[in-house]
């Protein structure tokens, strides 16, 4: 008796439950990728701009002449107009910040979402991903902006990965304002790739490419993947606490090949703005100073024969001592297997052998990271392996002594690199 009484009582209940915040798939646009790039207008408008910008040259050319011919009181009368042109030069700022205000478009903002197959079938089917495209003043505008153009509401819950275009980054008002924006953004996750692109990052979404279907599913794929390919990974949340505390740092790079994505290299950013372009092999060099060296592949030559010496595991030592001058010193330890038992005309189990190959790879490897100090030192006068921040750790005095002129010291510093190579005998368990 009492159980019927209950059961009412019960079936009552969960009829008055519901999924109030709940993701009504049918009517939502999954945003996985996101590039952001700076507005540029239409090329129609700039050759308009180019032609006017010619007529202009000529005819100051044209007055410059007529000027010379002219009593004191006429050329002193435009030496005045020169002068007014000065001051509407000097209100450049002015002028930003009132493009900001009055909404014309400063930032694109171009999302890549999943169609009806990809949700479906998944991310490896051959569906046609959505690309949807907007300009505003603000990348928040334009995020709201995206659903006035889409029968669904865009949902950002799912980003994988966000792309900075390289007009974008070398414009420090813009590439800050659109980091705080993001960094502000309740809807994005803090761990979303960030990821930068030579030419504009909207180029990559649109690209046609043979292997992946859509950017952001790959490069969570990739990242996934365990000791396949070295690879630097930079989320929001780390490249915010890099822009609040350190004046150098680097932004991975994505780049299309002829049928596939590829990250390799990185944007070298200081004072918020691009100054350099990481190769591969620089960036290879700053993950092994930073013991992020795993599954790096090195080619050994030895007899004519290339090697492939594949890293497992990497450590990394700073000290720093006083000379007169600051010098560094980087102790790099390797863990590394040559993936194959024997080679044509190479005994990999014969001591000798191994000890040389040992040595030459720990050279290579030597070389490549001295060559990339010297150039942050040199030509990019950029901290970004943090130096700065490890000897404020390793030696308060001697960071003292040498912080108030951090840059002129950073490039009179010695960098002395020693790496120590342990290359399995092939076959043996890890």
């Amino acid at each position: 008796m009492k159980k019927a009484r209950i059961i009412p009582f019960l079936l009552s209940i969960i009829l008055l439950t519901g999924c109030w915040d709940n993701v009504e798939l049918a009517n939502t646009g999954f945003v996985i990728s996101i590039a952001v790039d700076k507005y540029e207008k239409e090329q129609k408008e700039i050759k308009d701009s180019d032609s006017q910008s010619d007529a202009s040259q000529e005819k100051e050319e044209s007055n410059l002449e007529d000027r010379e011919n002219k009593p004191e009181k006429e050329k002193d009368e435009e030496e005045k107009e020169d002068e007014d042109e000065e001051e509407k030069d000097h209100n450049e700022e002015d002028e930003k910040d009132e493009e900001k205000s009055t909404g014309k478009p400063r930032f694109t903002l171009t999302m890549e979402m999943p169609s009806d197959e990809i949700m479906i079938n998944g991310a490896s089917s051959k569906g046609e991903k959505i690309i949807k495209s907007v300009s505003a003043s603000t990348t928040g505008r334009a995020m709201e902006m995206v659903n006035a153009y889409s029968s669904k509401e865009a949902y950002y819950g799912h980003t994988k990965i966000i792309i900075m275009g390289e007009a974008l980054l070398k414009d420090k008002d813009l590439f800050s304002e659109a980091m705080d924006s993001l960094e502000q953004n309740r809807e994005i996750s803090q761990k979303v790739i960030i990821l930068s692109s030579r030419g504009k990052g909207s180029e990559i979404l649109t690209a046609e490419v043979t292997e992946e279907t859509m950017a952001g599913f790959f490069m969570s794929d990739f990242y996934k993947k365990n000791n396949e390919s070295i690879a630097y990974r930079q989320s929001l949340s780390s490249l915010v606490m890099d822009m609040e505390n350190n004046n150098a740092f680097i932004i991975p790079e994505i780049e299309v090949t002829s049928d596939s994505l590829k990250t390799g290299g990185a944007a070298v950013m200081k004072d918020k703005e691009l100054i350099a372009w990481l190769s591969d092999k620089e960036l290879e060099a700053y993950l092994f100073v930073k013991a992020m060296g795993a599954g790096a592949v090195i080619e050994t030559e030895y007899e004519g024969i290339f090697v492939p010496i594949e890293t497992e595991k990497t450590k990394s030592k700073i000290s720093f001592k006083d000379e007169g001058n600051l010098i560094c010193t980087v102790d790099i330890s390797v863990n590394a297997n040559t993936g194959e038992y024997k080679f044509i005309g190479i005994d990999m189990k014969d001591n000798e052998v191994r000890e040389e190959i040992e040595r030459k790879t720990e050279e290579k490897i030597k070389k490549d990271i001295e060559d990339f100090i010297i150039k942050l030192n040199k030509e990019y006068k950029a901290d970004v392996l943090e130096f700065t921040d490890k000897l404020k750790k390793k030696d308060y005095d001697l960071y003292l002594k040498y912080s108030d002129d951090w840059e002129k010291t950073f490039e009179h510093m010695e960098a002395h690199i020693n790496v120590d190579l342990n290359l399995k005998e092939s076959g043996t368990a890890k």
